[in-house]
């Protein structure tokens, strides 16, 4: 399977390896070693295979006993039988079948066959006994590691938070060995003058795609660092992400895109430096195909709480400058819920008459009553959902991530928050088409539903711009016919039907600037690809580089409503000298 060791880091598999090869090879050893253990007073593997496998012994001895006494009870009714019926073809062969069952059954082969199935049933409750007792040992130790770090780090904690406040870097790597403090002097005037003079709102998309959200993380810092080139940070009003977008979008709505201090986590390092194996652990009772999920988010969690928890009240008191959607499948409702800090919004839904729609209405408005960090945190776990890494179940819910219904939620950036540009980064890349094995056929599946979704949302984007250029033309045009001259009768009533359907339009629907950058090619790191720093940074940095590059050179022509381009960056190709391939176009018409 494609980059298992992705999902299992190489500790893990170690551990899985010696845990199997002392149970096959040293059979009883294992017993005596986990039942000297103090971890081990309460249950005894003995005594689980014992008792399972006579268990089994016994209901296969009341079957067969059952199979034989009905069998031969037939081969007597058919022995019974007058002797012109029994010569009949179908009786004859019914009456060797009962035969054949009760003498199987009532055999020495059932002995045999028992003993076969007492041997497997050992060996199957070995086999779970070894997965969940590694499980256990790596999630001790990854406890007595933290612990360890945790001590050993209090007092650089103590001086660290005792320096400076977290001031924004003086220059940032672009592209080219240009610095951005060097960029921000080459500023272009022209975009100088569309961010002061018609741009007001900037929202932010953010779609889910697992590992690949490294992609995603590298062209949201240069979407970061362009936007700051030009001071319109501020402007930046909305937030909509799921899944690993939602995990990105707290690094930006808590302020750790950057940092001055040497030894701070921000976006970057985080996806470059981070162990992703102190991120996991294994569930307490984990039997393979009943258990719905790998891995416990409970370490992740706790990574959240230790990066956000100082930084969250910003976002819910007074008036939150920058407005989040958080989005996930509710699996009991069949539709799209979302968490916001926003309480203005339900006013907003009422307006527009929406409130009854199932896109809209499952709102969960999270503000300052003191249990913000925990109802953030199942916010974006909830989103975090990824079968079969991670469970669905959130505070007794049942959640998936929102792109199995809607992977770029443009509905929050207009007509609720009435953004002027938008921003998309998807992470999904193409499909994958190597491998027949069910699972590339189930990565296969699930990537082509959110290729479609993410298509269909940006053409009807497209779509949207198109029709609301046009509507734009009939205002010019009725407004023009009313100041030349006196218009009455039906004429009147044309033109005042006219400018109310413009209006219910403009009240739901407005032209958009959209910038959409996303990896193409055949992408290196798979959804489930965790934990190969080189690739990781690799990505990042291919990302962060083509799409500042992007932003500086040809905004313009990517977001020109009439003409908008889909920047697709190749995510494994090279050119000469090791660079980057540029990236190429395709219109949302196109996709």
């Amino acid at each position: 399977m494609q980059r298992i060791g992705s999902a299992f880091s190489g500790r893990v598999r170690l551990l899985f390896v010696l845990l199997f090869f002392v149970v096959w090879r040293t059979d009883d050893a294992f017993v005596q070693i986990v039942g000297a253990s103090r971890l081990w007073s309460l249950v005894h593997l003995e005594a689980i295979t014992s008792g399972t496998t006579d268990a089994l012994s016994s209901a296969y001895s009341f079957l067969a006993d059952a199979f034989s006494f009905i069998s031969t009870t037939l081969a007597d009714i058919f022995r019974s039988l007058p002797l012109g019926v029994r010569e009949l073809i179908p009786t004859d062969f019914l009456g060797r079948v009962f035969a054949a069952l009760g003498a199987f059954f009532g055999g020495d082969s059932i002995a045999a066959f028992g003993a076969a199935m007492v041997r497997l049933a050992s060996l199957l409750v070995r086999f779970l006994i070894t997965l969940n007792v590694a499980g256990w040992l790596y999630n001790l130790g990854r406890l007595a590691i933290r612990y360890i770090v945790m001590g050993v780090l209090v007092p650089v904690r103590f001086y660290s938070e005792r320096e400076g406040d977290d001031s924004a870097t003086a220059s940032a790597p672009v592209s080219s060995g240009t610095t951005l403090a060097q960029a921000m002097g080459q500023r272009r005037r022209e975009y100088v003058e569309f961010f002061a003079g018609h741009i007001e709102r900037i929202g932010i998309i953010l779609p889910g795609g697992g590992a690949r959200g490294v992609y995603q993380a590298g062209a949201l810092k240069a979407v970061y660092d362009f936007l700051r080139q030009y001071n319109a940070l501020g402007k930046v009003k909305m937030i909509a992400a799921t899944s690993t977008g939602a995990w990105n979008a707290m690094f930006w709505l808590t302020g750790l895109m950057e940092s001055a201090k040497p030894r701070a986590v921000t976006l970057e390092t985080w996806w470059k430096e981070n162990q992703f194996s102190r991120l996991i652990d294994f569930p307490w009772l984990w039997i393979p195909f009943v258990t719905n999920f790998h891995y416990r988010p409970g370490p992740w969690r706790e990574q959240f709480a230790e990066l956000f928890r100082k930084r969250l009240d910003p976002l819910f008191v007074g008036a939150p400058a920058t407005h989040f959607y958080f989005t996930r499948a509710d699996i009991r409702l069949g539709a799209l819920g979302y968490s916001t800090n926003w309480s203005g919004v339900k006013q907003v839904i009422e307006k527009l008459g929406v409130d009854k729609q199932d896109g809209y209405r499952f709102i969960d408005v999270i503000e300052a009553d003191g249990d913000q960090l925990r109802r953030t945190a199942d916010a974006v776990f909830a989103s975090l959902g990824q079968a079969p890494l991670l469970p669905g179940e959130v505070q007794g819910g049942l959640f998936e991530d929102g792109d199995t219904i809607d992977p770029v939620p443009l509905r929050f950036a207009t007509p609720i928050e009435n953004c002027d540009l938008v921003f998309v980064l998807p992470s999904h890349g193409p499909l994958e088409t190597e491998g027949r094995s069910l699972e590339h056929r189930m990565r296969r599946l699930v990537d082509l539903q959110r290729g479609a979704l993410e298509r269909a949302a940006l053409k009807n984007a497209d779509t949207i711009n198109r029709v609301a250029e046009r509507f734009e033309r009939l205002q010019f045009g009725a407004e023009t016919i009313a100041s030349n001259g006196h218009i009455a009768g039906i004429a009147e009533d044309a033109v005042s039907g006219l400018h109310e359907e413009i209006e219910e339009f403009n009240r739901a629907y407005k032209r958009l600037y959209l910038f959409t950058a996303g990896p193409t090619g055949k992408v290196k790191i798979a959804s489930a690809g965790y934990g190969n720093r080189r690739l990781t940074a690799d990505a990042f940095d291919l990302m962060y580089a083509q799409t500042l590059a992007e932003l500086q050179h040809r905004f313009f022509e990517d977001i020109e409503p009439e003409d908008s381009q889909v920047v697709m960056i190749d995510g494994i190709e090279r050119g000469d000298a090791g660079n980057p391939v540029k990236p190429s176009y395709r219109r949302a018409t196109q996709l």
